[in-house]
């Protein structure tokens, strides 16, 4: 039926940006100038037949907008269609504010002079950046947005390979834990779900650096581990924790620290981790990947990252990145675990959090970001029909392990993206593989 929209843009030279105005939806793009009654928007292929986004309505409106109604040609709910054929913006309407575009070019010296210094004096975990960065290529359905070739291609920035059971979550650690061992802690604490790769992944890397993780994992133990969960076991010391008290993180954190101080010898020192290693110090081993991406010149002239996103620190972190080194890039994050004004204040506070502490003149609009729902939008942690059956088929294909809760939403939005020609696309690839052992005891049938 029609979908109301608002337009946004910020000069008459920039694309127009346009918003579907409903729950925990994000910021989507019509290419071009204002159109007319009746303009085909966009349009693609559905397994029903071919679905197109016509324009109905357009005018200006008070504060330079533009308001429109658009009718559809699918067999598709708008929920379905809005992300999918309407394609995802370059930017949130926010990024194009004031601040974007006006930043002085002795601010974007001394930013990227700043941000080589912080390099340089940062000792790191691992040895070297490095990463592999590979291109998969995607056959294009008949009559799908892609007129040039019968296929799409994007990159996959492969740190799932990065370690065995880290994955890119090291990156959080990079120059976190070096610093953590300089100042002689001992013990450090965190705590997530029971498949919680960030658990695991903590306790892997905590361990090879000499230090002992304690992990509070939300639930019951399980009665045979798998997964995440069997390595964080492995490498750390659990405790589980009801979700009454994981609710409220402050006081967990506060009760088990505590605890966990009485047990230790007098010379011990404790720290703490957020849920996901959602803070600063995780933006710098983020900035580290920006710049070794950026001299290998591995993705591209424009690339556009994808990034699928449970806290948003990883989209964030490559975001910064961009801005601090001068960089033509794009980020896009696939909201999993929240609704839009979450990640946006994730955006937020982590970038004002970030220049406070390095000194560096960056504000969240400046940031080339923007926050789209998954193709297929579900309640965090839930596997929908199909979901297992195309992870096997990317696999299989091309080689590549995905999983359905993570990777496989930021897999379909790059390959969205390829398809409808927008630019280099680039997928961060995280890693999570192993969930698929805990979704095999749950869904049996299904492997």
């Amino acid at each position: 039926g029609n979908m109301p929209f608002i337009m946004h843009r910020s000069h008459k030279s920039h694309p127009l940006h346009l918003r579907h105005h409903l729950p925990n939806t994000s910021t989507y793009i019509c290419k071009g100038s204002v159109p007319g009654r009746g303009t085909i928007v966009q349009q693609g292929h559905t397994r029903e037949g071919p679905a197109r986004v016509h324009c109905m309505q357009a005018r200006w409106s008070a504060a330079s907008r533009v308001v429109l109604r658009f009718s559809t040609h699918c067999h598709l709910p708008a929920s379905e269609l809005i992300g999918r054929y309407v394609t995802p913006s370059l930017h949130g309407p926010r990024t194009l504010g004031a601040h974007r575009g006006r930043k002085s070019s002795t601010a974007c010296a001394s930013n990227k002079a700043r941000t080589q210094e912080l390099l340089d004096a940062t000792p790191w975990m691992l040895a070297r950046p490095d990463t592999q960065v590979t291109t998969v290529k995607l056959h294009t359905d008949g009559g799908a947005p892609h007129p040039a070739a019968d296929v799409a291609e994007f990159s996959i920035i492969r740190d799932d390979l990065l370690h065995p059971v880290a994955g890119s979550k090291l990156r959080k650690f990079d120059a976190r834990f070096p610093r953590l061992v300089r100042d002689g802690v001992t013990d450090i604490i965190t705590c997530g779900g029971l498949q919680s790769g960030h658990t695991a992944a903590f306790a892997a890397a905590a361990a090879e650096a000499g230090m002992r993780a304690h992990l509070l994992v939300r639930g019951e133990r399980p009665a045979v581990p798998v997964g995440f969960h069997l390595l964080a076991r492995m490498f750390g010391e659990v405790t589980y924790v009801t979700r009454a008290e994981y609710s409220d993180r402050a006081a967990m954190f506060d009760s088990h620290v505590a605890r966990i101080k009485a047990s230790l010898p007098p010379h011990a020192k404790v720290a703490v981790v957020p849920e996901g290693a959602a803070d600063v110090q995780s933006l710098v081993g983020l900035l580290r990947l920006v710049a070794h991406l950026d001299a290998t010149a591995a993705l591209g002239a424009h690339p556009h990252i994808v990034v699928d996103s449970g806290t948003g620190t990883s989209a964030i972190g490559i975001a910064v990145g961009a801005v601090l080194v001068g960089l033509p890039w794009r980020v896009t994050g696939v909201m999993l675990a929240g609704p839009l004004s979450y990640y946006e204040d994730q955006a937020a506070s982590l970038t004002q959090a970030f220049a406070a502490q390095h000194g560096f003149d960056i504000n969240h609009r400046d940031l080339p970001l923007a926050w789209v729902a998954r193709m297929q939008p579900r309640k965090f942690g839930r596997v929908l029909d199909g979901d297992i059956a195309a992870c096997q088929k990317v696999a299989r294909q091309h080689g590549v392990l995905l999983d359905p809760i993570y990777s496989l939403a930021a897999w379909e939005t790059a390959g969205h993206l390829a398809r409808a020609g927008d630019g280099d696309v680039a997928m961060l690839h995280a890693g999570g593989g192993l969930a698929l052992q805990s979704l095999a005891q749950r869904f049996p049938d299904q492997f």
